[in-house]
C-alpha cells in the first residue's frame, strides 16, 4: 500500500482504436504469458492500493469487463473517437461525478504493461513531495508513461477546445499561454516506461521480465 496524503486515481486509458494492432491492445498477451496488458497494469496498481479507472470504448465493455472482474476497478465505457485529451477530460468528468475527493491522476495507456511497480513508488514519492503540476518518468532521456498530472491543473490544460486534441499537444498550448508550467521529469532505470507494443510484430520482440517488487 502507498501512504499517499493526496487521493490519487491511476486512469488506465483503453478507448483506442488499435488499428495497427488489430484487436484491443489492453487484451493482447506477451509470450508465455499468461495476463492480459490490462491485467498486468490493474495489478500494478492494486498492490499499491490505488483506485483505478479504466476507459474503454462502449463496443468494447463487455469484453474488459470479463478481464477485469476479479480487480478492483471502475469501468468507463465511452463512445469511440478523439485522443489521449478526451479520454483524460472523460476521466475528470467521471471523478467530478464520483470521487470529487480525487487530487491526483496517473494516466497509464493500456499498452504499457511492463511499467515496475517500484517505478510508480518513486513517482508518486517525487510528485507528492515537490506539489507538481506535472510529472513524467523518461528513461535514456525518453520520454514515458505513466504521467501523474494534479487534477486541478488538468482541468484547466483541458479547459475550451483543448480536449478535442492530443494530451502534449494541449499541454504545449497551455504552456504557450503561460497556464502551466513545463512538466517535471523523473529519470527512472525502468525501460518500461517507454515499451509500449503497437503492432503484432512487436508482441514477438519481448519477453516480460520479472519485477521483484510484486513480490
Amino acid at each position: 500500500m502507498t501512504n499517499n496524503s493526496q487521493p490519487t486515481l491511476a486512469v488506465i486509458m483503453a478507448r483506442g482504436n488499435s488499428q495497427r494492432m488489430g484487436s484491443p491492445k489492453g487484451l493482447c498477451r506477451l509470450p508465455g504469458q499468461d495476463s492480459s496488458f490490462v491485467s498486468e497494469i490493474t495489478k500494478i496498481y492494486n498492490h499499491k492500493g490505488l483506485q483505478i479507472l479504466l476507459v474503454v470504448q462502449a463496443k468494447e465493455k463487455s469484453i474488459y469487463q470479463n478481464e477485469v472482474q476479479d480487480s478492483a476497478v471502475h469501468l468507463l465505457a465511452e463512445s469511440e473517437g478523439g485522443d489521449t485529451a478526451l479520454t483524460l477530460q472523460l476521466a475528470l468528468n467521471w471523478i467530478e461525478n464520483n470521487q470529487p475527493n480525487i487530487k491526483t491522476i496517473l494516466a497509464h495507456p493500456v499498452d504499457l504493461p511492463l511499467v515496475k511497480t517500484d517505478t510508480i513508488t518513486r513517482l508518486l514519492n517525487h510528485f507528492h513531495g515537490k506539489s507538481l503540476a506535472a510529472l513524467r518518468p523518461t528513461f535514456n532521456n525518453q520520454p514515458g508513461h505513466p504521467v501523474i498530472f494534479s487534477v486541478s491543473v488538468l482541468k484547466s490544460v483541458l479547459a475550451g477546445k483543448n480536449s478535442t486534441s492530443s494530451m502534449s499537444h494541449a499541454w504545449q498550448k497551455a504552456e504557450a499561454c503561460s497556464t502551466v508550467l513545463p512538466m517535471d521529469v523523473l529519470p527512472v532505470n525502468d525501460p518500461g516506461v517507454c515499451a509500449d507494443f503497437d503492432a503484432p510484430s512487436d508482441l514477438c520482440c519481448h519477453q516480460k521480465p520479472k519485477d521483484p517488487s510484486n513480490d
